[in-house]
């Protein structure tokens, strides 16, 4: 049995994409094999009522520069030696230092990082780039969900590519039905638009990095030319007064619409005649995965992850991120003809059939969790010695 502990900051929403995926693992690993608990540093609101499947332990951190940072990790080492704890994976910025800092305190045997984003002008200033160069002598492993990722680690972490793992995020391809003519119908009206309306349609938090401003400016242009067309972003986000004074000074009330995060997506998506995700900086999108599975026709940005889901043009359209003329002309040929969106679609709920399962996700973890144990072996006989 693996005693594994999963390090968070924390979990606002069981529907954020890392969140999301983590929950996912928790749920589906062997539990004749491992036993998992999930580590917080910090409370939310959804943890307190959540029942994510496993122990919850929340460690009050604070900051690194307050008291709490050594608050915290005594109550971390007293964790990992009630529980035996032989692995540790660390996710987002805090998970990652103070986990990684952490389980080396409490001579966990193997500890594991994950890098789920690409972009480190963005996500990583030179400070953070230091301090992950700093936190790799303590980490055992990475585990990455795309390529891109696993490039960025070895370019801008220098970690040795023995010492990475990719594995792509995964979906529970039964909770995204093919959408029916209905529901798009139903969908469509629900958000005040017209049933012969052709939506185009985006699921994103409302932040910079998602360029839903470059959206905003080219539904100006399109609906010019498809008056017809509508749009409409799902999600939620500090961004949101700037984009909606976007659509005021862009004349698109009524015709753009922010009506906040979806409590269904796979229901929703049926709203959508095409799906866009236009961010600048991509991993592995969750969304763009989302929008295969219920079989949306796609047009996605040439960033990051996003070549490796959308590996062939039949599945969908990449264009030069922010390459205004070439995404125009890609939108108005699939308005303009709804038996290539209703094949690309087919052809991208295919491949999400085929590559994107749980299943599939979680048997490649298990086998990367397994295969760093041999390690794991020594470093238990040590800690046994010590103590």
């Amino acid at each position: 049995m693996i005693n594994i502990a999963f390090v968070i900051d924390t979990i606002e929403s069981p529907y954020a994409g890392t969140e999301k995926q983590l929950l996912a693992v928790i749920k589906h690993l062997d539990r004749s094999r491992f036993r998992p608990h999930l580590v917080c540093l910090r409370s939310s609101q959804w943890l307190k009522t959540a029942e994510p499947g496993c122990k919850v332990s929340v460690m009050n951190f604070g900051s690194f520069f307050s008291m709490s940072f050594f608050h915290g990790r005594r109550r971390f080492v007293e964790f990992c030696r009630e529980h035996k704890i032989d692995m540790v994976q660390t996710f987002f910025r805090d998970g990652n230092h103070a986990g990684t800092l952490w389980a080396h305190k409490a001579r966990v045997a193997v500890i594991i990082g994950s890098r789920r984003n690409v972009g480190s002008g963005y996500w990583h200033n030179r400070r953070e780039i230091a301090i992950l160069k700093f936190l790799k002598r303590y980490t055992t492993h990475y585990i990455t969900n795309s390529e891109a990722a696993a490039a960025e680690a070895r370019e801008v972490e220098g970690v040795d590519p023995a010492h990475i793992s990719v594995v792509r995020n995964g979906l529970d391809m039964n909770a995204y039905p093919q959408p029916s003519a209905e529901m798009a119908v139903e969908v469509k009206k629900s958000w005040g638009f017209s049933e012969d309306s052709t939506v185009i349609g985006v699921v994103a938090n409302l932040r910079p990095v998602k360029n839903l401003e470059f959206l905003i400016r080219r539904a100006k242009t399109i609906i010019e030319q498809r008056p017809q067309t509508r749009f409409v972003v799902l999600g939620e986000g500090h961004f949101r007064t700037e984009l909606e004074q976007m659509i005021v000074d862009y004349d698109l009330t009524g015709k753009f619409l922010l009506p906040g995060r979806s409590d269904n997506v796979a229901r929703d998506l049926a709203g959508f005649d095409v799906a866009v995700l236009c961010s600048h900086r991509e991993s592995l999108s969750n969304s763009l995965m989302e929008y295969m599975a219920t079989g949306r026709a796609v047009i996605a940005s040439d960033v990051g992850g996003n070549r490796e889901l959308i590996s062939q043009s039949d599945l969908g359209y990449l264009y030069p991120a922010d390459d205004s003329g070439q995404f125009e002309r890609q939108v108005l040929g699939l308005l303009d003809d709804p038996e290539l969106r209703n094949r690309m679609g087919a052809a991208a709920r295919e491949k999400a059939s085929n590559s994107f399962s749980y299943e599939a996700m979680i048997g490649q973890l298990e086998t990367v969790y397994e295969s760093l144990m041999p390690t794991h072996h020594t470093h238990r006989e040590e800690r046994a010695e010590q103590s």
